[in-house]
C-alpha cells in the first residue's frame, strides 16, 4: 500500500477514535507514520535533486560542469557560458554556449547542437565513504 498524505490522515483518525483501547498501539502507529510521511518528504526532495532539467525551464551556474544529454542516448559533461571561457578551459576559440567535454582531446569543445536536459554532478564521496 502507497501511503499518500490523505490515507495517513485517514489512519491518525481511525487510530483516534480507538485511543482509548489501545493506547501503546496508537503511539506505536503515530510513529511509524510520522517516520512515513518523514521518508515520503525525503524521497520527493530525492527526487527533484537528480531529475533531468529542461534547458528551456533553466540553465546551470555559468561555468558550472554539468551532466548533458545531448540526445540519441549521448550523455557526457558539459558546461554553460553567457560569456567567453576562463582560458585555462579555451580550445582557442571565443564560444558563447554550451560546450561538451571531448574525451578523445580532454578537451572541452563548443557544442554543434545544445543539450536536451542537463542535471548537476553528483558530489564526491567524503573520506572514508
Amino acid at each position: 500500500m502507497r501511503f499518500t498524505k490523505e490515507n495517513i490522515e485517514t489512519h491518525r483518525l481511525l487510530i483516534k477514535e480507538n485511543e482509548g483501547l489501545y493506547v501503546w498501539s496508537c503511539d506505536l502507529a503515530n510513529e511509524a507514520l510520522d517516520e512515513i510521511e518523514r521518508l515520503q518528504a525525503r524521497v520527493q526532495e530525492l527526487e527533484q535533486e537528480r531529475r533531468w532539467i529542461p534547458v528551456s525551464e533553466r540553465l546551470p551556474e555559468e561555468g558550472q560542469p554539468a551532466l548533458i544529454d545531448l540526445g540519441n542516448n549521448e550523455i557526457t559533461v558539459g558546461i554553460w557560458f553567457w560569456e567567453n571561457e576562463p582560458e585555462e578551459w579555451s580550445n582557442g576559440t571565443d564560444y558563447v554556449g554550451w560546450q561538451h567535454w571531448n574525451y578523445g582531446s580532454d578537451k572541452f569543445f563548443p557544442s554543434d547542437e545544445p543539450p536536451l536536459h542537463w542535471q548537476p554532478l553528483p558530489q564526491p564521496p567524503q573520506e572514508g565513504e
